[in-house]
């Protein structure tokens, strides 16, 4: 007759793995939830390596603020991003919030009291392009991470990280690719290069592209407008290509949102 109840037998009982359990008998990192199931199980089955095992090591608890600048529910390119950030801090039980920051709508101000009244440890920015509001949270002395960036972070001073979306090397490929495989000599990038960093590896892949396969191209071949130009009018964008100065056989979009209009 067995006598000695194992990790397995725990792990069996609860459906849970072998692993997940000896981390909870050992106080590492697991949901509480599930901390509690396993040590009630273990004391019922009278498992003797329970101890001091059964300890609960002190877990650092952060607060993390996600902040944006456009409203990203409506993206579904950020879906995948807000959905592994949100999965991480709950398995590691953080508290994550979200602001929304619209400078014609919300002073800076406000999103410094919002800060502060929630003692946040750090950001998650996403589409936070603004030099003059990147500089601001600087002073706030939080640490960031950037998931994507202005083009300017380079001389940016404060605790930050850039999570790069790494587009020149694809784009400059793709690019190529085109040009061999259907000849294609026209190409028009559409967007503003300096609108953020992803924007201008995208623009700075095709040029390397277009350079490497010896076609030449003039700023003149593309649409470069700023953000004041309005890339969500379809007419106006009609009124940009007619008057191109050659016909483009291919676009090159900042990103889809541009790249859809441009279908249109």
């Amino acid at each position: 007759m067995k006598t000695t109840v194992t990790i397995k037998d725990i792990a069996e009982q609860l459906n849970l793995s072998r692993n997940t359990v000896a981390k909870a008998l050992n106080g590492k990192h697991v949901p509480e939830s599930t901390r509690t199931r396993v040590l009630n199980k273990a004391i019922e089955l009278n498992y003797k390596s329970l101890n001091l095992k059964s300890e609960k090591e002190p877990v650092t608890k952060y607060r993390i603020l996600l902040l944006a600048c456009k409203p990203l529910n409506n993206i579904k390119f950020f879906s995948p991003i807000i959905r592994a950030i949100e999965n991480y801090c709950f398995d590691k039980e953080y508290d994550l919030f979200q602001f929304t920051y619209n400078a014609s709508m919300s002073t800076f101000e406000l999103l410094q009291e919002y800060i502060e009244n929630l003692a946040i440890d750090g950001i998650i920015a996403i589409e936070s392009f603004d030099d003059q509001l990147i500089n601001k949270l600087f002073k706030l002395e939080k640490p960031i991470s950037f998931i994507d960036c202005s083009i300017n972070y380079s001389s940016f001073e404060g605790s930050f990280d850039v999570i790069e979306t790494s587009n020149f090397n694809p784009i400059c490929e793709l690019t190529k690719n085109l040009i061999s495989k259907y000849k294609i000599k026209h190409f028009t990038y559409v967007g503003d290069a300096t609108h953020c960093l992803s924007f201008q590896e995208r623009y700075f892949g095709m040029l390397c592209g277009l350079s490497s396969m010896g076609i030449q191209h003039t700023k003149e071949d593309d649409i470069l407008k700023s953000d004041n130009f309005d890339y969500g009018s379809i007419e106006m964008l009609k009124g940009a290509i007619v008057n191109l100065k050659h016909k483009p056989d291919c676009f090159i979009c900042g990103n889809d949102f541009i790249a859809r209009r441009v279908c249109k």
